[in-house]
């Protein structure tokens, strides 16, 4: 059997990697361990199902609840189907507020130059970090002033690329990170740093973790210092109305006694790239397909103008239907029936919803609404469709904790990854993915997996999380 290998890092001092020089105060890595495709689909990797209070669908407290229409779509090609309406979405216009305060940000003045700011003694400080016991950061690196000078340096770079990245292999893919800083130095060690290989960023940078603003900060001047290996795509927590409601805000007023840093961060937000193509082979985003992506004409070109044609900035998503389920979509979870070849300890069995989903959705593709309140969850046929349509191998999202932190799901064609270990005091396993260069080769061939432990603190180490 071809097998997907999974490297496996934790806590013992048995392996040394490029970093341990750097980070040897962060973490020591453990031996790794390779597991094979089975290992993982035998292991029960669905989707955690997270608390109510953190799920988007909220009802009368969060805005967003009885707006949905139960019917499910069938994305033909012929009619476009009908959109959820978002009247009461929490992604509604910014107020005028928000609105002024973002143009302290484009007219640059004091106290947001930049000045003094050496960047290269900022990243020797990211990679000297040091944690207590309870792995909380002793010290932070961030100021007010690091904020503004690489806001806008990262802004820069962002407009001048388009809303559909084009990567070549060999690439390193991220999922989300959620503000778990200690887990992001475990991950940079892991991959090398400075990176020599291309480094995607899924998406879901800040919110619940305890530090946000260092990732995103550490994030961004990566983006600066190596713009043609980092890149960069936005998450549906890296929209204002979002990150208000999941910690950014209360931890940047809390951090500065003022907003104008969680503006303009957000600001940055509204430029970055939705979506990648590794190879012209993976499509990769923070959420999912969109059934507009199957009403396009068949061929990757088309698909990159569809994409390309988003116009940024934005920072509102009602009505902007592509945008929404790039960054909110959910594939719906495999039944019986969408497995091929059921294997010998793993008979097909029948289910009252395995006969219902295939009764709807018997060769079509469906986008259902979804239980977040935006989005849709979309099922196999429509991945399949979308895929074939445009010669690809897969789609690579990330948008949901996994225990085993990836999962491969629709018959091998949608790969979830999710690299915050610890997420929310669960138990699951962090991960990324590494598509290596390989010519003509099967998808479990050219592709490797890096797995991160849950540690004893928790979320990396930041409580609460």
């Amino acid at each position: 059997m071809r097998e997907l290998y999974i490297h496996r890092y934790g806590q013992s001092v048995d392996a040394t990697l490029s970093m341990s020089r750097f980070l040897a105060k962060v973490h020591t890595p453990q031996k790794s361990r390779l597991h094979s495709l089975g290992y993982i689909e035998n292991c029960t990797n669905r989707p955690i199902a997270m608390p109510q209070a953190q799920q988007t669908k909220m009802g009368k407290a969060g805005n967003i609840g009885n707006a949905l229409d139960p019917r499910v779509f069938e994305a033909d090609g012929k009619t476009p189907t009908e959109r959820v309406s978002y009247r009461n979405s929490i992604l509604s216009m910014p107020s005028q507020e928000e609105i002024d305060r973002v143009s302290l940000f484009d007219d640059c003045s004091q106290p947001m130059s930049m000045i003094d700011i050496d960047l290269t003694d900022v990243e020797h400080q990211i990679l000297h970090s040091e944690f207590d016991q309870q792995g909380n950061l002793k010290a932070s690196f961030v100021t007010e002033q690091l904020c503004y000078t690489v806001a806008k340096l990262s802004r820069d770079h962002f407009r001048r690329e388009p809303a559909l990245l084009e990567i070549g292999r060999p690439t390193f893919i991220v999922g989300d990170l959620h503000g778990q800083f200690r887990d992001l130095l475990r991950i940079l060690d892991a991959l090398g740093y400075p990176p020599t290989d291309s480094v995607l960023f899924l998406g879901d940078y800040v919110d619940r973790g305890q530090c946000s603003l260092e990732v995103i900060v550490t994030l961004l001047l990566m983006k600066i210092r190596y713009p043609d290996r980092v890149y960069i795509l936005r998450g549906n927590h890296e929209v204002a109305k979002v990150n208000k409601r999941y910690g950014f805000k209360n931890e940047c007023l809390n951090r500065f006694n003022h907003l104008n840093v969680y503006t303009i961060f957000n600001r940055v937000f509204d430029y970055l790239p939705v979506a990648a193509l590794i190879d012209s082979q993976f499509f990769c985003c923070h959420g999912g397909i969109s059934e507009v992506l199957l009403r396009q004409q068949p061929g990757v070109e088309n698909l990159k103008r569809v994409v390309n044609a988003i116009r940024r900035p934005f920072s509102s998503l009602s009505h902007r239907d592509l945008e929404t389920d790039l960054l909110w979509s959910d594939p719906m979870e495999d039944t019986p029936e969408m497995v091929e070849k059921p294997t010998k300890d793993q008979p097909k069995q029948k289910s009252a919803q395995g006969q219902q989903q295939k009764k709807t959705s018997r060769g079509k593709p469906v986008f259902s609404a979804s239980s977040r309140g935006i989005g849709y969850k979309f099922n196999s046929d429509a991945t399949d469709q979308f895929v074939r349509r445009n010669s690809l191998k897969a789609v690579i999202r990330a948008h949901q904790v996994m225990k085993m932190g990836l999962s491969v799901q629709h018959n091998m064609q949608c790969i979830t990854v999710f690299s915050a270990p610890g997420y929310f005091n669960n138990k699951n396993y962090g991960a990324v993915a590494y598509l290596m260069k390989m010519d003509n080769s099967e998808l479990v061939e050219s592709i490797r997996v890096l797995q991160f432990s849950p540690n004893s603190c928790g979320g990396g180490g930041m409580k609460g999380q």
